[in-house]
């Protein structure tokens, strides 16, 4: 026990304020291909009880929670060039499911959609073995825009129609 204990001080030492560190998200899927680490900064150190935790912000926002040294990946040599200019000031509290919500989606304002405009349309299902179902589907562009532009005259990527 402690030489576990000493394990963890002298990695908490290893990090200080600004230092720029990833941590991991959550991966159930071992084939998705999405970011794996949200990068952040550190912007606290805080001692409790002979614990060291650290507060953290990221280009989204102050993470709302404190994360221990356990949780931390140092990626000091590959700092994003986003967290460089961050004002503290300016961030509002996040939390650390929305946050890699909007990295994994590469959001750059803070928001993301789940809109589409288009749907798809079932064109054959197929059964061919016990617990194997093939389903043949199309993308169809709806006749009637399911995404209002924003203002009158707005340039929508892809062009319909």
């Amino acid at each position: 026990m402690k030489h576990y204990q000493f394990s963890i001080i002298n990695e908490t030492q290893k990090f200080n304020l600004n230092d720029c560190v990833g941590i991991k998200f959550h991966t159930v899927d071992i084939l998705n291909t999405d970011a794996k680490l949200l990068p952040c900064l550190i912007v606290d150190k805080i001692e409790k009880d002979e614990k060291i935790t650290f507060k953290l912000v990221c280009q989204y926002g102050k993470l709302e929670n404190s994360y221990s040294v356990e949780h931390l990946i140092d990626v000091k040599l590959a700092c994003p060039e986003e967290l460089k200019p961050i004002v503290l000031d300016d961030l509002k509290d996040i939390t650390f499911i929305r946050t890699c919500k909007f990295h994994v989606r590469a959001s750059t304002t803070g928001r993301t959609c789940d809109c589409k405009r288009t749907f798809m349309e079932v064109q054959s299902l197929l059964n061919p073995a016990p617990d194997l179902h093939i389903i043949h589907l199309k993308q169809m562009v709806p006749k009637e825009p399911l995404l209002e532009p924003p203002f009158e005259g707005a340039q929508l990527y892809p062009k319909i129609g």
